[in-house]
């Protein structure tokens, strides 16, 4: 039914209605004359039928042997349509563009999701993929399944195994990571553990290999604390990877200083350009500058967002600054915060695995600035492990 009506609809009909004379004459010469009617139906005396092009230039002879006077109501179809619209060149070219698009963004690739993954980013996972073709805006049909997935495999060791799913516009990547990986042979390499720092012994225990000193010792840095060496009963020597904790008292000096007068950089001009990312391609809006070695460029993505999904439209946003020095002369308050803000930042980076037991500060001022000068006494991990030498 669905494709006699297509048909009817693509090769254009007319809705037409009969009055007077004898319907049932009227009907029967359009039957003999091979005129096809549907639709039929009688509405006051009224009948009113459709027909095709041809049928309604064929009905006259018959309406005038019963008597019927034809009038057209309606002229339906696409000839019909076109006709009435010939004038509107800008409706047919839109419609010639949209399906065009239709067709265009069909047989590109719009989302590809990845699944699986978990040591190696997604963001890893795609550079790859997209070496190999497979980005968003590319062509399904360029796309050779498992040709990818296996060059893919070589490229990513980490993985044990790689799928791409293509449906629709999206794929799905699913990916397998490798297991836990076997014991290198650096890991059996001789070594012993060495002191890091100065300090007193507070723990030492030994996982593997001879321990060199004991609890409440000092040591020096580069002193061996855990030897690799194993003496064994029959005197032999076994040579294997020390291992252990070693936590010693140490102490350590902190000095900051900031002067009055510095120079200091500061943002002088910037420029914002923005560019529309869509299905892999970039449209830039507005002219963009060139990138001069030197200046700095900060660059800013955003995607539109479906149902947790991201989809292939973007805006990129770069912005150029320029820097210009300048001096910059600081009072004494501004340069005691400045000089105790440097110092416990200092502080933090340098104990921040370290638990402090006991600490002094000073700060003072000086003609050419500000000084803050700290003592501190802290129980840190000093080991480090480091091979033999001539060791393989």
């Amino acid at each position: 039914m669905l494709l006699i009506k297509l048909i009817h609809f693509f090769s254009g009909y007319v809705h037409f209605s009969a009055t007077g004379g004898f319907p049932e004459r009227f009907l029967n010469l359009c039957s003999r004359g091979g005129i096809v009617l549907w639709n039929l139906c009688c509405k006051n005396g009224v009948l009113y039928a459709n027909t095709s092009v041809r049928g309604y230039k064929a009905i006259r002879p018959a309406a005038r042997k019963s008597g019927m006077r034809v009038r057209i109501r309606e002229k339906r179809g696409w000839p019909f349509f076109i006709r009435k619209h010939r004038r509107r060149a800008g409706l047919a070219l839109g419609a010639t563009v949209f399906f065009a698009v239709i067709l265009f963004l069909s047989s590109r690739i719009w989302v590809i999701e990845v699944a699986g993954n978990d040591q190696i980013t997604r963001e890893e996972i795609l550079e790859v993929l997209g070496e190999l073709g497979l980005c968003v805006g590319g062509r399904k049909s360029a796309l050779t399944v498992n040709e990818l997935e296996l060059l893919a495999l070589e490229q990513m060791r980490e993985l044990s195994w790689l799928n791409v799913n293509l449906k629709g516009s999206s794929v799905l990547v699913t990916v397998r990571e490798k297991g836990p990986q076997p014991i290198s042979d650096a890991t059996r390499t001789p070594a012993d553990i060495l002191a890091l720092k100065d300090g007193f012994l507070t723990v030492l225990e030994v996982y593997a290999g001879t321990a060199e000193k004991k609890v409440g010792d000092g040591v020096l840095r580069g002193e061996v604390l855990i030897s690799g060496e194993t003496v064994n009963k029959d005197e032999s020597v076994t040579l294997r990877r020390a291992s252990g904790y070693v936590v010693a008292q140490t102490e350590q000096s902190l000095v900051t200083e900031i002067p009055y007068e510095q120079t200091v950089r500061r943002i002088a001009q910037w420029e914002n350009r923005y560019t529309l990312m869509l299905l892999g391609l970039r449209f830039p809006l507005g002219p963009q500058p060139l990138a001069r070695e030197g200046l700095p460029r900060y660059t800013l993505q955003s995607w539109l967002e479906m149902n947790g999904l991201r989809m292939p439209l973007g805006l990129l946003k770069n912005s150029d600054t320029l820097l210009q020095e300048e001096r910059i002369q600081y009072t004494p308050e501004q340069v005691r915060l400045l000089a105790l803000e440097a110092h416990m930042t200092e502080y933090a980076r340098r104990l921040r695995w370290a638990r402090v037991t006991a600490q002094s500060l000073r700060a003072e001022e000086t003609p050419e600035g500000y000084r803050v000068a700290g003592r501190y006494e802290a129980l840190e991990n000093i080991g480090i492990c480091i091979e033999k030498q001539g060791s393989n």
